[in-house]
């Protein structure tokens, strides 16, 4: 008697932890990414515009679909900026490229050039000509004063242009 229970027993759990198993890897399946209400509702929208398209598909392949598109939109939302250009124009620049050109200088060396440059005494509109060539006048001095003050991290070549200017006399230094 005792034997056929445990059989019994054995085959018992067996078949739950079968079905558990079962159920867990289905809730794995099912179980998408969390969106927050506004994702949901843009995805819902991506929803609706793939339903008129395409009525041969399921929804869950819809569904699917949506989720897919709205991730591909969401990842390529911030990899571009738009930048103003002398003469009005504008220029479309990809943020990785933008930060491969424009690395940031360390903090030791931007305040060592900040503490050393004189700006009650140097023409800061004719050194931000040179630094920002491309920039209007008074957006070049308006971002190399910035720079000065802290307000912005200093770029390697603007802290390279501003050394060689600082050695050759071009810019005035304060007195120690």
């Amino acid at each position: 008697m005792d034997l056929i229970r445990k059989i019994i027993r054995e085959e018992v759990e067996g078949i739950i932890s079968e079905a558990s198993h079962k159920s867990q890897k289905l809730k794995r399946r099912e179980g998408h990414r969390k969106y927050n209400e506004d994702q949901e509702r843009r995805i819902m929208n991506i929803f609706n515009k793939l339903q008129g398209k395409y009525h041969d598909k399921s929804e869950f392949e819809l569904a699917r679909m949506a989720e897919k598109i709205f991730d591909k939109l969401e990842n390529t939302k911030n990899k571009f900026f738009t930048r103003k250009l002398r003469g009005g124009g504008k220029e479309r620049v990809s943020r990785d490229v933008y930060d491969s050109k424009n690395v940031k200088s360390s903090a030791a060396n931007a305040e060592q050039i900040r503490t050393r440059v004189d700006q009650e005494n140097t023409d800061i509109a004719a050194v931000a000509r040179k630094v920002f060539p491309h920039h209007t006048d008074e957006g070049a001095q308006s971002q190399l004063r910035k720079i000065l003050n802290g307000d912005r991290p200093m770029t390697k070549r603007v802290a390279s242009i501003l050394s060689d200017m600082i050695s050759s006399g071009q810019i005035a230094v304060k007195k120690d």
